[in-house]
């Protein structure tokens, strides 16, 4: 295409007003590569650009998230995407920084390894902040390795376990495929994962059967994974049916006849503009939302469909109390499914310090839909209690990370007041949660603070107990300011919690004054953006407001790593799968570059510089050619 005629006289007609056309003209591509070295140069100077960026903005810590992906190559690639808060243009940013090929055994060390040398290619192995990860088996031992080699190289250590933030909607997958699945969970994830195995093998090799004779051992696999799902209850018959209805073209296309007959006869509303079922990803839980609240929508079409082919779907039909149960367990999922999608974006939901309300939030809900329909719905109630308990094996003090609680104190509406309303009545709760905010600051404090001391060491700290009854003072939590506080609406979260009148001293022993105390003093105020709250107060917290604001850069999901496996996915297509690793990698760095704005020019003049520092590369070139050739004439003279 680059090469063709027809489109270089159209790209010369289309640049033929433009001043750049004699640069245009001269630098058009040549042949098929010409494009490609292009976009390394251009990859090759804005990373330089990158890196004298990361020095010059004041960037006091980044924050990762980083994953390894499996492309239609199949080849392997680590993506690794950089938050942080950019002090020179006042404004959190977050980019893709590298999308590298991994060579050799997916251990965490080996990964450890690629992702070291990334960071060293940017030079900012001493500016690491904290992680936002999914539950990866080898993420902990990357960490591990990459604390080892910063403790080496810096001469400053990190706690892995402490640094490193699960993703929280990978968290919230997980207790959603508890609930869904329920008491089953484990012994279905154990049939599917055999049945899925025995697939393998019929296609790998075919144990010498005929063709007819495998396309009956994958029928009958699929009649074995049906009747595994089918245990599971409502959800599982409607998977079942959902399945038996999409597999077949036939089957497709005579649902799709039935619900336009619903429509027509005014059973299944005009509105409604959907005609197929969602097919449910077993790895993707809101399609599992999406399927039944679809097939709600189409219910008329769906009971018609069986009763036409009743020999067929008969074991998984609908009685009118899995309908029932259905319905319940879309209204369950519907607060994890809203705050998936706010938290997933680069919005102002999605910071870390909503991860500790949505679990309370969450816990919450589910607490009470277990004692609403304790004595009516045993089997709902079961899988309640089992997505109870998966909420609580992440819910709790000793996983979460002590950043995560920052997050909450260093907010300032929330402050301590949303852990003193919260946790009123668990005051050894409340003390571990101060504890784990002041160990974060006395980390950050070490190593960013004047002195290079802790605050524990220089006495930065009073007496908790004094402090919180200080602290207390004017306080009285009640029970609608706790709802208030895991209120299930995102706009009803900021609570509004009194104020202390308390103002804590600001001796701060021998490094002077305690910028944290200090804060934590104040009345929680009401603030449009957090962000902007710490900007405008640097002057009176210098060293606590640069933490804040780190900490506001870190996200509670790592959904921008699958957002860059997507846009790769579509560039390796079944034309371009020889596409080298290195044009890859240039490729969509470059494209997250120019749309975060840290390329030196926009869009446009990004290529029109480029444009022009070819036409100079290639003019320099010609005039050295023409040099040499000359001193080549008078040496033959």
């Amino acid at each position: 295409m680059i090469t063709s005629t027809e489109f270089l006289n159209i790209i010369m007609y289309l640049a033929a007003c433009s001043p750049e056309y004699s640069v245009v003209r001269r630098v058009m591509p040549k042949s098929a590569t010409t494009v490609t070295s292009w976009i390394a140069s251009m990859f090759e100077r804005e990373q330089k650009h990158i890196v004298d960026y990361f020095q010059e903005h004041n960037i006091g810590q980044i924050n990762l998230s980083f994953d390894l992906w499996k492309g239609p190559n199949n080849r392997y690639y680590l993506a690794v995407v950089g938050h942080w808060f950019d002090a020179k243009a006042k404004k959190v940013r977050h980019s893709l920084l590298a999308l590298r090929n991994l060579q050799g055994a997916h251990t965490g060390e080996n990964q450890g390894v690629l992702l070291w040398r990334i960071l060293q290619d940017f030079k900012i192995t001493g500016l690491l902040g904290w992680f936002t990860l999914d539950s990866g088996a080898y993420n902990g031992v990357t960490l591990r390795w990459l604390a080892e080699q910063v403790e080496t190289e810096h001469g400053w250590t990190f706690l892995a376990d402490e640094r490193y933030i699960r993703c929280f909607g990978h968290t919230l997958n997980l207790i959603v495929e508890a609930f869904l699945i329920g008491t089953h969970y484990t012994n279905l994830k154990r049939a599917l994962n055999d049945i899925a195995r025995e697939r393998q093998n019929i296609t790998a090799n075919g144990g010498g059967l005929t063709a007819a004779q495998q396309r009956r051992e994958f029928e009958l696999q699929e009649d074995l994974e049906m009747a595994e799902w089918r245990k599971t209850g409502a959800l599982g018959k409607l998977r079942n049916i959902i399945m038996f209805i999409t597999r077949s073209h036939h089957r497709r296309e005579l649902f799709i006849t039935v619900v336009r007959r619903c429509k027509a006869d005014g059973s299944i509303p005009a509105e409604v503009k959907a005609e197929l079922l969602v097919v449910p990803n077993d790895t993707r839980w809101g399609s599992t939302f999406e399927a039944i609240t679809r097939a709600q929508k189409l219910k008329p079409a769906v009971q018609q469909f069986l009763n036409l082919q009743r020999t067929a779907g008969s074991e998984d039909e609908l009685s009118t109390a899995d309908w029932q149960t259905l319905s319940l367990i879309a209204e369950i999922l519907q607060p994890f499914r809203t705050f998936t999608l706010c938290l997933e974006g680069n919005r102002e939901n999605g910071a870390l310090y909503d991860i500790v309300r949505l679990f309370e939030t969450l816990r919450k809900e589910l607490t009470k839909a277990y004692h609403k329909h304790l004595t009516t719905r045993p089997l709902l109630v079961s899988s309640l209690d089992f997505a109870i308990r998966k909420l609580n094996s992440y819910y709790n003090f000793t996983r979460l990370p002590p950043v995560v609680f920052a997050s909450v104190a260093l907010h300032p509406e929330l402050k301590m007041r949303y852990y003193e309303a919260v946790y009123r009545d668990d005051h050894e709760k409340l003390e571990l949660v101060r504890s784990k905010v002041d160990q974060v600051w006395a980390e950050y404090y070490q190593q960013f603070g004047h002195g290079g001391h802790s605050g524990e060491e220089s006495g930065m700290y009073p007496d908790f107990k004094e402090s919180q009854a200080q602290e207390s003072q004017g306080l009285s939590a009640t029970e609608s300011q706790i709802d208030d506080a895991t209120s299930f609406l995102f706009d009803n979260w900021k609570s509004e919690f009194p104020g202390s009148a308390s103002q804590l001293g600001g001796e701060g022993g021998e490094f002077g004054f305690n910028e944290l105390e200090a804060f934590l003093s104040e009345p929680c105020q009401k603030v449009p953006n957090p962000v902007e709250w710490w900007i405008v107060n640097q002057d009176r917290f210098p060293l606590l407001s640069k933490l804040a604001l780190n900490i506001l850069s870190i996200p509670a999901m790592s959904a921008e790593c699958e957002r860059v496996f997507s846009n790769a996915k579509l560039i390796l297509t079944e034309r371009r799968r020889t596409i080298g690793d290195e044009a890859l990698e240039a490729n969509q760095v470059l494209r997250a570059w120019i749309r975060a704005g840290l390329t030196t020019s926009d869009r446009c003049d990004a290529v029109l510089s480029a444009l022009r520092a070819f036409d100079s590369d290639y003019r320099r070139q010609e005039k050295e050619e023409e040099t040499a050739s000359e001193a080549d004439d008078d040496d033959e003279l």
